[in-house]
């Protein structure tokens, strides 16, 4: 349960960076994602596919993010809220 209340939690998801394309802009394309991640280009051609970044390369993305001072959805990993984890 948060804390806050609801505005400021509102804020802050929408502060995060929401896709997959998002994502990969921000850090500079897909290639550099790619070698970010230790993964090849169709690695990364696949999350766009799948619609979701490998859990593999979570922490590489969010630590690349945290250095720009931006933060990506957990939904872009593949990682549900508990609400919708118990449905």
């Amino acid at each position: 349960m948060w804390t806050v209340d609801d505005s400021t939690f509102c804020e802050y998801v929408e502060s995060m960076l929401g896709t997959i394309d998002s994502v990969i802009e921000a850090l500079g394309g897909a290639t550099k994602v790619a070698e970010l991640c230790g993964v090849g280009p169709s690695a990364v051609s696949n999350w766009i596919a799948r619609g979701r970044i490998s859990k593999g390369s979570f922490f590489a993305v969010r630590e690349a993010l945290a250095a720009k001072g931006l933060e990506a959805s957990p939904a872009i990993f593949g990682f549900k809220h508990s609400e919708e984890a118990r449905a």
